[in-house]
């Protein structure tokens, strides 16, 4: 699942590029608030599944083959067919993509997955969500990086 947070903008281009680039299908642009929308895309998801994902596309060569292994299957002939995969129904990964200030939205995280009245997301999510968080520092020394990072999140 692709997610840009920003202006109207930025979800015009990517609903845009997804359509050119043929990956409408893997891609979901919304344009809201960063913290509404981290606290609300697991149960979004779940509701709404992402579509099961096969691989990229067949190149014309991998869609003549499969035109061929059909009709061989239609004749008679066995082999294994291609795995239909189940929808997606939680987020393996979550990338914010806002140097400037994805460190100030990583407090949103907090509780996403919480049980609540509506939603147990415990056995959807038996291993939690690897948050990337890209972020800037003007330290070029990596010790004292680190540190003026750890100042800003903690």
């Amino acid at each position: 699942m692709c997610t840009i947070i920003g202006l109207v903008s930025f979800s015009y281009w990517t609903s845009k590029g997804s359509f050119q680039f043929k990956v409408t299908d893997l891609v979901r642009t919304s344009c809201e608030d960063g913290r509404d929308f981290i606290r609300t895309i697991a149960k979004r998801v779940y509701d709404n599944p992402l579509p099961s994902f096969n691989g990229p596309p067949l190149s014309r060569t991998q869609q003549d083959k499969e035109k061929r292994r059909t009709r061989a299957f239609q004749n008679g002939e066995n082999f294994p067919l291609r795995r239909n995969l189940q929808s997606r129904k939680r987020i393996d990964h979550f990338v914010m993509n806002l140097p400037d200030t994805a460190i100030s939205f990583l407090d949103a995280f907090r509780g996403i997955l919480a049980v609540d009245e509506q939603y147990d997301l415990t056995s959807t999510y038996e291993v939690m969500p690897m948050v990337h968080c890209h972020c800037f520092t003007r330290e070029l020394d990596l010790q004292n990086a680190k540190a003026d990072i750890r100042q800003v999140l903690f």
